[in-house]
């Protein structure tokens, strides 16, 4: 019974060996295409489409990030305008001159969270804006 069983195996659905240059051939393609294409993509188009992508990601982080970050400044005196400074990424902001409020003391520049800014250690990482806060001057005798 067991030669019988031999004999009925259907050797038209195996495959064929693979040749040298079919090997080759698959270690330079990557796989399937995209959207069940039946053909191979290139290693070497792989390739070429991740350097364009790296050289086009790079173009856009320098394109974007040459003018820095806009630092503006809220003086909160009438009159009394600061201009922007575009500062790069890790930069230090330069300090503006100290507005002046009549009867009230400068006590520095502050972000919205309550930080003090530090002009000669702090740097910048984001567009910010820098508000100038007072306190009431103690009167004279």
């Amino acid at each position: 019974m067991e030669d019988k069983d031999l004999n009925n195996i259907d050797l038209s659905s195996a495959e064929e060996p693979k040749t040298d240059e079919d090997i080759q051939k698959s270690k330079r393609d990557f796989g399937l295409g995209i959207y069940g294409s039946k053909k191979n993509i290139s290693l070497k188009l792989l390739d070429g489409f991740i350097v364009l992508l790296i050289i086009a990601i790079a173009a856009v982080l320098v394109f974007f990030s040459r003018n820095g970050y806009t630092v503006s400044f809220e003086s909160n005196v009438p009159g009394y305008t600061i201009e922007d400074q575009n500062v790069g990424y890790g930069k230090t902001v330069k300090e503006p001159e100290e507005p002046v409020l009549p009867g009230y003391s400068f006590d520095g520049w502050y972000l919205e969270n309550g930080y003090r800014w530090n002009f000669d250690s702090d740097t910048v990482g984001a567009d910010m804006e820098l508000e100038a806060r007072f306190s009431l001057a103690p009167e004279e005798q």
